[in-house]
């Protein structure tokens, strides 16, 4: 029996491991692909998703889409920050900078759910082979190899202000970010 299940890119790896299955690409979109999976139990996408919201690797309470989410952990997992839960951190700038959209601000050249700046963080651009911030991967990508290269350097609280930028206003943000990074951790905890 054949079943679509729409998975992030990034995913499909570590989710397609059943043994048995047939992998076939039907349709590429800007962020996903959408996939026939053969497998002998039909219900078998929807078994993964549920496993994966058990393990608290998607959830409804965050609002970006498990493809969203998916993108997110990738980007937290290659860009580790040491004693620093990513995750929480990469929700707290999203919240701060864009409330969960994924929007672009022209007038500043910032992108995207973490807000990234085309001018700032051309070298990071360059050195990803990034070519739309607006895609979301891309996005989280840039900004999380941003975090990881300020907190390294500065330590976490300094360097989610070189984040925003410096002077009171950067020192303002910190303080939300932290804030809002207490709250995440506390409820990715709940499972």
């Amino acid at each position: 029996m054949r079943k679509k299940l729409i998975i992030g890119i990034w995913v499909i790896a570590t989710i397609i491991m059943c043994i048995g299955c047939g992998l076939k690409e039907e349709e590429t979109t800007k962020d996903m692909v959408v996939i026939e999976l053969c497998c002998e139990d039909p219900d078998e996408d929807m078994k993964i998703i549920e496993a994966l919201k058990k393990q608290g690797y998607y959830r409804d309470d965050i609002p970006l889409t498990y493809s969203e989410q998916a993108f997110l952990h990738a980007a937290c997992d290659e860009f580790p920050i040491d004693g620093i839960d990513n995750y929480a951190l990469a929700l707290s700038i999203i919240w701060r900078e864009t409330n969960f959209e994924n929007i672009a601000c022209e007038k500043e050249q910032s992108y995207g759910y973490m807000m990234i700046n085309s001018h700032w963080a051309q070298a990071e651009i360059e050195k990803l082979g990034i070519t739309d911030l607006m895609n979301p991967m891309d996005n989280f990508r840039v900004g999380m190899c941003i975090l990881q290269e300020h907190i390294s350097n500065l330590g976490f609280e300094a360097g989610v202000a070189r984040y925003n930028g410096s002077g009171a206003n950067a020192r303002a943000y910190a303080v939300d970010i932290l804030n809002k990074y207490n709250e995440y951790c506390d409820l990715l905890k709940e499972t």
